[in-house]
C-alpha cells in the first residue's frame, strides 16, 4: 500500500513539473528578435550655382592649358625655323668648300704632291728656284745638320728617313721616305715634334709640308723669313 502511495506521489510531481513548463510565457521560449533602426543614407544635393562655378573653373583651367600649349608650339616653331636657317647656311658653306677643294685639286693635278697648305712659299716655282738660286754654303750646311739631328732625336718619327736634303741661300727642300708605307707620313705627329724639338727653333722659319698620298712620302720646304 505504501509503495503505491509513493508511486502516485512521484507521478503527481512529474505531472506538475510538466504542466508548469507548458504554462511558461511564449516570450521566454521563443528567440529574441532584435530589430535595428534602418540606416538612412543622406545625399547632399549640390546647389546649382556651386555646380556652375565648378564647371566654369574647369573651363578656365582647360583654356589656360590650351594657351600654354599654343605658346610652347610657337616657341618650338621659332626654334625649328632657326635650325633650318642654320642648316641652310651650313649647306651653303659646304658647297663653297667643295667648290674650293675641287678648284684646288684641279690646279694641283700636275704636282706629285697634291696635298697643300696655305703658306707664303710659292710651291709651284720651287723646282725653278732650286736650279736658279745659289748655295750659301755655311747656312746650307747648318740647316742640313739641324734637319738630320731633328729626325734622329725625335722618337715619334722613327718611321721616317731622309731621302734628300737640298739647301740654297734662303730655303731648303727635304724629301722624306717611310719604312712602313701603311703607316705612312703622320703630318700631325711631324708638326708636333717640330714644336717640341729643343735643338733648333724651326718656328722662326716659314715651312710647308706636302704629302704624296700615293706612297705616303712627303716633301718639307723650309724658307727664311725677313730678317733671317
Amino acid at each position: 500500500m505504501k509503495f503505491k502511495t509513493h508511486l502516485i506521489y512521484i507521478v503527481l510531481i512529474i505531472a506538475a513539473v510538466f504542466i508548469g513548463r507548458l504554462w511558461q510565457p511564449a516570450t521566454e521560449s521563443s528567440p529574441r528578435v532584435v530589430t535595428q533602426p534602418a540606416s538612412h543614407t543622406i545625399q547632399t544635393v549640390q546647389p546649382q550655382s556651386s555646380r556652375l562655378n565648378t564647371a566654369s573653373s574647369n573651363l578656365l583651367d582647360a583654356e589656360s592649358v590650351v594657351e600654354s600649349l599654343q605658346l610652347q608650339n610657337a616657341q618650338l616653331r621659332a626654334q625649328l625655323n632657326e635650325l633650318n636657317d642654320q642648316l641652310m647656311e651650313l649647306e651653303d658653306n659646304n658647297l663653297s668648300l667643295a667648290a674650293d677643294l675641287q678648284e684646288s685639286k684641279q690646279s694641283s693635278s700636275d704636282s706629285p704632291f697634291p696635298e697643300r697648305y696655305s703658306t707664303p712659299i710659292n710651291i709651284d716655282t720651287i723646282d725653278e728656284r732650286l736650279e736658279a738660286e745659289e748655295v750659301d754654303t755655311s747656312w746650307a750646311f747648318d740647316m742640313e745638320t739641324h734637319v738630320n739631328d731633328f729626325l734622329v732625336l725625335s722618337e715619334d718619327l722613327e718611321n721616317l728617313f731622309i731621302n734628300d736634303v737640298q739647301c740654297r741661300a734662303t730655303f731648303c727642300v727635304v724629301d722624306f721616305g717611310v719604312y712602313d708605307s701603311e703607316e705612312g707620313f703622320d703630318t700631325m705627329e711631324f708638326h708636333q715634334s717640330l714644336s717640341q724639338y729643343e735643338g733648333f727653333n724651326f718656328s722662326d722659319y716659314d715651312y710647308v709640308t706636302m704629302l704624296d698620298t700615293s706612297d705616303g712620302t712627303a716633301r718639307w720646304i723650309l724658307q727664311k723669313r725677313d730678317g733671317h
